[in-house]
């Protein structure tokens, strides 16, 4: 089914695109030979305010009758960074030979503002002349050493020839050498030719003539270098607001941070209780560890379902046993570590893919190539929100090649009716040993755990909001800007996409940043939320320092591997089994090392039981991947082109 809807979904591309080239095509093949353009003479007036005016004289001869022609004059541009720059047009006129005001109808398509001249009930024959005049700000070009009108008086998208082509520009201030700091070029778009004259008239007025005739979309680029200071050049405060305007997207994310940084403040900031850690001994509310690392994280991650499934052996639910891999098993663990090399090269190669989605995307977008664009943007989207929320976390963590051994886990007491343990953990207990009692399983057979985990993980999600320690309309919030950041983001990308513009595709990658960061900052917890936190940190503490306390580890029970899940949750092992060395003397009744050991040590065992068992938890509780400045003609501003109607 996906496959046909990709095959519907490029066919009907490429019959939409055949179609508007069929359209262009055709309006190409009517204008031509309608009318031709005897003469073309463009008057360039350069202010000192920078401001252009410009006076074009047009003599068209139509061979049909048409009721006029438009001109279309090029407006919206990228700067060298593809950043857009738009010129301002002002003070529109059209005129005949006579000075008699023409009708003609100003808006706007795509990049060019188009003049549609004439009058709807009026055809007309033979040789007319229309004189347009209007003003063009931000039509300079500066650089350090001088600055520049790079024009094209005449645009390369005039479908007819033009027999006369010629430009006059004018200054207000005398210029030394001009005629030797000009140039000129004919052709059509990208053309170096230079079948042009170039005469100074005098020391502030430059013309410049094509030798023959323009063909069809051939036309006429002039440069002419201007020494420092000659016009007035903006302030670098004129140029971050003219580009702020011109590229607004950028607003978008900067108006998001403040909306979220208010709503965040007076809405998702936890209140401020003063509370300094203060040493704990045991879990606040008799939480679980996974219900300890939710309320410090916020989270349910694959390191707590490890420690939960530790803690239920503590309790006696389970027990745990090193197997040995024989024979066959040890080709399935080479293959096993072939696929974990592959995984540890999976981020580079999603790092590198991410590099080429967007050398492609701008670039493109640039060009005008929207529908490849538009692939290779979501493309990029999708890798970076997906990182960007956490998803592929498992591509940088569960990668470690473990020991040549399997676990077997062992069902020591029903579990099924007692309420000592919460929903999550019968969860967990379910997905390891189905409905069995007393039963045995490998943890590597337990391909589907995963799926036991998600279900656990919305147990947790209920057992945490039941507890009130978060504000309901908080959790219910931070769904909400997650899900409206990943929303905005991929609109913002399909605009920029089709729209060309990359601050649309810069925006997009800010806004969505912007909108989940502070969604995942929404959780607010309520006053008792954050006095079970804080004794969660100070618990934590507890565990950190544990060195400190070693004189009072005889005066209770089994206190090593009672607080020894909650160690692996605060990511602190180390830490709590060195604080055992030479004091806890056997190894826990539920832990079976699969190699015999005449002394127990704390810290071996941790470290077995924490790079080992955890890793393998870890696997079995994670989702399986799938598989698989000179210049030329037509550069520069001004130009564009016309045609008849």
């Amino acid at each position: 089914m996906l496959k046909f809807f990709v095959k519907v979904f490029c066919i009907s591309i490429l019959s939409i695109g055949s179609f508007f080239v069929f359209l262009q095509k055709a309006q190409a093949i009517e204008n031509r030979g309608a009318f031709v353009i005897t003469n073309f003479d463009v008057g360039i007036f350069v202010k000192e305010d920078t401001t252009i005016e410009v006076e074009e004289i047009i003599d068209v001869n139509f061979s049909q009758k048409r009721h006029g022609i438009y001109r279309k004059i090029p407006v919206r541009y990228k700067d060298d960074n593809g950043f857009k720059y738009n010129m301002k047009l002002r003070d529109v006129s059209v005129t005949n030979r006579r000075g008699e005001h023409l009708d003609f109808k100003q808006y706007n398509e795509g990049s060019e503002v188009v003049l549609q001249i004439g009058d709807a009930d009026v055809e007309i024959f033979g040789d007319v002349q229309y004189v347009i005049s209007y003003t063009i700000q931000r039509g300079m070009r500066f650089f350090d050493d001088h600055d520049e009108i790079y024009w094209n008086p005449i645009g390369v998208g005039w479908p007819t020839k033009i027999y006369n082509a010629s430009s006059t520009v004018y200054f207000e201030e005398r210029i030394n050498s001009l005629e030797e700091n000009s140039l000129c070029f004919t052709g059509g778009f990208g053309s170096l030719k230079q079948d042009c004259t170039i005469s100074a008239i005098s020391s502030s007025e430059i013309e410049f003539n094509a030798s023959g005739v323009l063909n069809e979309y051939e036309g006429l680029t002039i440069a002419v270098n201007l020494p420092k200071g000659l016009v007035e050049q903006p302030t670098k405060k004129d140029y971050f607001f003219m580009f702020l305007l011109d590229n607004w997207a950028f607003a978008i994310p900067i108006l998001a941070f403040f909306g979220m940084f208010y709503l965040w403040h007076f809405r998702g900031k936890e209140l401020d209780l003063g509370r300094a850690v203060v040493t704990q001994y045991s879990p606040p509310d008799n939480l679980t560890p996974g219900e300890v690392g939710y309320l410090i994280k916020e989270r349910y991650s694959h390191k707590f379902v490890a420690a939960d499934i530790v803690n239920l052996a503590v309790k006696g639910y389970l027990e745990i046993r090193e197997i040995e891999i024989e024979g066959l098993q040890i080709l399935k663990s080479l293959n096993n570590l072939s696929s974990k090399v592959i995984g540890r090269i999976r981020p580079i190669v999603i790092m590198v893919l991410m590099g080429i989605a967007v050398s492609f995307a701008v670039p493109l977008a640039a060009e005008g190539t929207s529908v490849f664009s538009i692939i290779f943007s979501i493309a990029f989207f999708g890798i970076f929100i997906s990182i960007l929320l956490g998803k592929n976390k498992k591509l940088f963590k569960n990668n470690t090649v473990g020991k040549m051994c399997d676990y077997e886990l062992e069902n020591k007491k029903d579990w099924t009716n007692t309420k000592e343990l919460t929903l999550h953990e019968k969860r967990l207990l379910k997905g390891l040993f189905a409905s069995k009692i007393l039963g045995k399983v490998k943890l590597s057979d337990k391909k589907k755990f995963y799926t036991h985990v998600g279900i656990a993980t919305k147990k947790i999600d209920e057992q945490i909001k039941t507890r009130e320690y978060f504000e309901k309309s908080t959790i219910n919030s931070k769904v909400l800007y997650v899900v409206s950041g990943v929303l905005a983001g991929f609109v913002m990308f399909v605009i920029g996409s089709i729209t060309q513009r990359l601050d649309f595709f810069l925006s997009a990658i800010a806004t969505a940043t912007v909108l989940i960061s502070f969604g995942l900052l929404m959780s607010k917890k309520t006053k008792k939320g954050i006095k079970s936190y804080w004794n969660a940190k100070g618990y934590e503490h507890y565990i950190d320092v544990a060195e400190r306390y070693r004189a009072k580890f005889n005066e209770e029970e089994n206190i090593f591997e009672k607080n020894l899940p909650f160690a692996m949750v605060f990511g602190n092992v180390d830490k709590w089994a060195k604080a055992f060395e030479g004091i806890t003397k056997e190894s826990p009744s539920w832990y079976h090392s699969r190699t015999p050991i005449s002394s127990f040590r704390a810290v071996s065992f941790a470290n077995s039981l924490n790079d080992g068992f955890a890793s393998a938890a870890n696997s079995a509780s994670t989702s399986p991947s799938s598989s698989s400045s000179g210049g030329s003609s037509g550069g520069g501003g001004g130009g564009g082109g016309g045609g008849s109607w």
